[in-house]
């Protein structure tokens, strides 16, 4: 496909991707509030009615409009046929599920459009806060239209941390953590929304995470001048055979390179949390 057309298809991906996630958002919106029923998965994570009707709609919506995609979703069983599509879609009808079901406002709608492993663009909505984070490739990234960035913090001692403050505790680590500032933040997309918004420096997860959870969130936070890695360093690839990771780090890039340099250092056999 030459470069112009390309470009005009990518275009018009973004906007059909920002106005299914915006009607999406106000469709798991009105489950919020209406408390929608809910049941535990067989990973032991929960799921509600909610969830799967914003993933219905996205599907029908997004790939009824891009047939020849792929489209890699929490609800909705993998198809490998992706792997063999240069564009997907990568969604998580509501990341923050737990968030959502005990009426807190920390969730988000997430969507991506992926071209040959890659995020080129992502959305993340919080109706309940009225906020949507967006980002092209080489675009910036904006939150309601206005730029965002992410903070120029690059020590770890007085930071504001978005993790599970269990596992930062003493135990399970060969020496602690310096003294921050660790709030606990359901969604890991939101959690990387709000260090890309400078609302917060940094974010981590240790324990199991998936693409859908990541890919909107790495191509606002990239644009917003901060870095997404795993744990130990290592680049997040995208629609590849196995769509989990063990964990992620996220913050700018001077606080991110000592994150993941305590880690390395410190970090000793626990399980995760």
């Amino acid at each position: 496909m030459p470069e112009a057309d390309a470009t005009r298809d990518l275009e018009r991906d973004f906007w059909l991707a920002e106005a299914a996630t915006r009607e999406a958002g106000m469709l798991a919106h009105a489950y919020y509030f209406a408390r929608a029923r809910a049941w535990t998965k067989a990973d032991s994570s929960p799921v509600s009615d909610a969830d799967h009707a914003v993933d219905r709609f996205l599907h029908d919506r997004l790939m009824g409009r891009r047939p020849g995609y792929g489209w890699i979703s929490e609800e909705r069983p993998d198809n490998a046929a992706r792997l063999d599509r240069e564009r997907v879609w990568i969604v998580d009808p509501i990341d923050g599920t737990r968030a959502f079901l005990k009426r807190r406002p920390h969730w988000v709608v997430s969507v991506a459009l992926a071209v040959s492993g890659r995020p080129e663009f992502g959305f993340l909505y919080n109706p309940v806060c009225a906020e949507l984070f967006a980002a092209r490739r080489g675009s910036g990234a904006t939150m309601n239209g206005h730029p965002i960035a992410v903070s120029d913090r690059d020590s770890l001692a007085g930071c504001r941390m978005l993790a599970t403050p269990s596992r930062l505790a003493p135990e399970r680590w060969a020496r602690p953590w310096p003294d921050m500032e660790v709030t606990r933040v359901n969604s890991f997309a939101y959690r990387v929304a709000l260090v890309a918004s400078a609302r917060a420096d940094a974010a981590i997860a240790f324990s199991r995470i998936h693409q859908w959870d990541l890919a909107a969130a790495d191509v606002i936070v990239s644009e917003a001048g901060g870095v997404m890695t795993t744990p130990e360093g290592k680049e997040i690839g995208y629609n590849t055979a196995n769509l989990r990771y063990p964990g992620a780090v996220v913050a700018g890039p001077a606080l991110h390179a000592s994150l993941v340099d305590f880690i390395a250092r410190n970090r000793q056999d626990a399980p995760p949390g």
